[in-house]
């Protein structure tokens, strides 16, 4: 519990299954709660590190198609045909967390982070992307995907399962 010194409340929040669940409003009566739902502290770094390991990925193997369709998982949502099943099924931050809100804070902490990933010349990662032979027209391919973009206007993508298993494979553990 805290307290929200701009909006004079109390605030009280707690992640479960990968939600942050906010609950303002908690020294009155049950009817005037407010819960908003944003995405949780580990899920947000989940998504974080998936973004390095995929640059890391391109600046070890130099390929940016990889790249691009890795940040279009992670960003938007896909469709894949699962063989176990026989069916289409549809993944990504849409379908996995159905219930944030659109408005969510995480979703642009996300998007400022991938931007500074691809702008930024300073910093370990950074500074090797900047001199890697990732060009202006690349980079902006990049900078178009976004989290709350992807959220939003539900963007989906269709990959095989073949080539989601190559793409995915950099995230091992992450």
């Amino acid at each position: 519990i805290y307290f929200d010194n701009l909006k004079n409340e109390y605030i009280k929040y707690f992640d479960y299954l990968g939600y942050e669940f906010n609950i303002s409003n908690i020294h009155k009566k049950l009817k005037n709660r407010k819960v908003i739902l944003n995405l949780s502290v580990s899920k947000i770094k989940k998504q974080k590190t998936r973004i390095v390991k995929s640059i890391l990925q391109y600046l070890s193997d130099g390929n940016f198609n990889n790249l691009h369709d890795r940040i279009k998982i992670i960003t938007c949502n896909y469709k894949f045909f699962d063989f176990r099943k026989s069916r289409y099924l549809i993944s990504g931050n849409r379908y996995t967390y159905s219930l944030i809100e659109k408005d969510a804070t995480a979703l642009d902490d996300l998007d400022v982070f991938l931007r500074k990933m691809f702008l930024n010349q300073t910093g370990n990662i950074c500074s090797r992307l900047s001199l890697s032979p990732l060009c202006n027209k690349q980079r902006e391919q990049l900078l178009r995907l976004s989290f709350k973009r992807g959220f939003t206007n539900k963007i989906h993508f269709n990959f095989s399962p073949d080539r989601l298993h190559i793409l995915v494979g950099c995230w091992k553990y992450a």
